[in-house]
């Protein structure tokens, strides 16, 4: 400034007696006032312009996130409905030609036993229909957001034994045996029955899907000093660490997601997800690629049994 040359100096912070922050764009520069030298400096308070911009910087941030998530969404969508017109169309399609074939068979020139295995194929295909009808219906109790809890006073072995008697049916199909490993010491505990029993299905479910004929699913029941534990073990194929990452997300299949083998939208363990994140549980995955995976999930017992009405809300 001396040497005759303009200084400006931008957003220098300054912080007031009230602990404020006040921010100055300063400029100064030299000026003589009766043969003598001078600087003068003027100050602008840029607060407001500062935090407009801090303001604009963050909406910037997180409108590129919104961005991002919106174009994850659309390929989750595009994903999900090309996986609905599998699911959905598959086995209509052989149930109507099946229907057909039997329909213009009036002479019955048909024999008795391939009458029987068309009519064992349309209903297997119309079980399997029914199942993605069902993956749809609850992916719109996912959706919603305030989804209430109809807490009650239960046995978790209760439930988890009532579970086991629902799953048995495809688990005799295939040779694999249920084994139950139930504590019983465990209290009994608030938590909505009817949401516990779907999670403890669902994942009963998978384990026997995933399983190898023959194989065996273990079910155990546990109970800690703050929480109850359900374990359910298979034997079964077994996760990649990516896969287990990504699991309890929509539209996510464990096979995968190309191989239709194992058939499902992939809804079930964000549903399971859900419904225990409402009742402020934990659930988490072990699982080693090739010697089977253990999902367990967790209810807390001090919040189940005293604060019924946060869980509620």
């Amino acid at each position: 400034v001396l040497k005759g040359e303009p200084a400006v100096f931008t957003e220098i912070p300054y912080l007031k007696k009230n602990s404020e922050m006040l921010y100055m764009d300063i400029s100064a520069t030299l000026v003589k006032i009766k043969g003598h030298p001078y600087v003068l400096a003027v100050g602008h308070d840029v607060t407001d312009r500062k935090i407009l911009e801090e303001r604009i910087t963050v909406q910037n941030r997180e409108l590129t996130e919104v961005n991002r998530k919106l174009m994850q969404l659309d390929r989750l969508k595009s994903e999900f409905l090309g996986r609905i017109s599998h699911e959905l169309r598959t086995p209509l399609s052989i149930i109507m030609a099946y229907s057909d074939t039997l329909i213009e068979d009036a002479d019955f020139e048909i024999e008795r036993d391939t009458r029987r295995e068309f009519l064992q194929i349309i209903d297997a295909q119309s079980k399997k229909l029914l199942a993605a009808i069902n993956d749809l219906l609850d992916l719109s109790k996912v959706e919603v957001s305030d989804t209430m809890l109809n807490v009650t006073e239960a046995s978790i072995n209760e439930i988890i034994k009532l579970s086991v008697k629902m799953v048995e049916p495809a688990a005799w199909k295939s040779g694999i045996t249920i084994v139950t490993e139930l504590d019983e010491s465990i209290p009994i505990a608030a938590f909505d029955p009817q949401r516990i029993r779907q999670v403890c299905v669902n994942l009963l479910g998978n384990a026997v899907k995933f399983s190898s004929p023959g194989g065996k699913v273990t079910v155990r029941s546990s109970c800690g000093e703050e929480e109850i534990i359900v374990s359910v073990m298979d034997e079964g194929p077994g996760l990649d660490p990516g896969e287990i990452s990504e699991i309890f997300e929509n539209f996510t299949q464990l096979d995968g997601g190309s191989d239709r083998s194992r058939n499902g939208l992939g809804i079930g363990l964000r549903l399971v997800n859900h419904y225990i994140s409402l009742h402020r549980g934990r659930i988490y995955v072990e699982s080693e690629k090739g010697r089977g995976s253990a999902f367990r999930f967790s209810l807390p017992l001090s919040a189940c049994l005293t604060d019924r009405d946060t869980i509620l809300r």
